[in-house]
């Protein structure tokens, strides 16, 4: 099954590469990534988000999945933090808890050459939510687990990036720039699921 897992215990494993690195804004500790949610975002033309950390290339392979959890309390519009699968800055599929509208949410959506599409939203009034991307036949299917649920729901379904290979990431972004607000990721894992 070829599986990573990440235990964010004192520092990261090998193999991670953070793009726009602000340092101060990433603590690693006690099973938990602490990132704090910078201003910025890697939505259309902007592409001005930090500390996108991202795993090395993998090919785009029917069963491909990448599972994060999420704690986080988005106030802003578009503050959000969760995972994608990257290409590049302008090119990449993610799922993410966010705020939008003053509801948070579960976005499951797609950019390519910095043209971004929400493909589906639910709404996600729990404070931590288990994320899963995986590559199903020719679709990717975001779905979200509740904490306290059993059953995953899903978020939508879409096509993958137009790229051989991607690189399993997680980042949180869109905060504010007067006060430090900080999101958990932990968990991390990457697999191939046998299908």
């Amino acid at each position: 099954r070829n599986v990573f897992e990440e235990p964010f215990e004192g520092k990261l494993s090998e193999g991670w590469t953070i793009v726009e690195e602000a340092p101060e804004a990433v603590r690693v500790g006690d099973g938990v990534l602490h990132l704090q949610t910078l201003p910025g975002t890697l939505w259309g033309e902007r592409n001005d988000a930090h500390n996108i950390l991202i795993r090395p290339e993998v090919e785009v392979v029917e069963g491909l999945t990448t599972e994060v959890t999420v704690t986080n309390a988005p106030v802003l519009q578009g503050e959000q933090a969760g995972m994608n699968w990257y290409v590049d800055k302008a090119t990449y599929v993610k799922l993410v808890k966010e705020n939008l509208g003053g509801t948070v949410w579960i976005v499951l959506a797609r950019e390519e050459n910095d043209a971004g599409t929400l493909v589906n939203r639910i709404p996600m009034t729990a404070g931590t939510a288990r994320l899963r991307l995986s590559l199903r036949g020719s679709a990717v299917v975001g779905e979200a687990l509740a904490e306290g649920e059993t059953a995953w729901a899903t978020v939508g379904t879409c096509a993958p990036p137009p790229s051989a290979t991607v690189r399993p990431g997680i980042f949180s972004h869109g905060g504010p720039d007067d006060e430090a607000r900080w999101a958990e990721l932990s968990a991390f894992t990457s697999y191939i699921e046998e299908v």
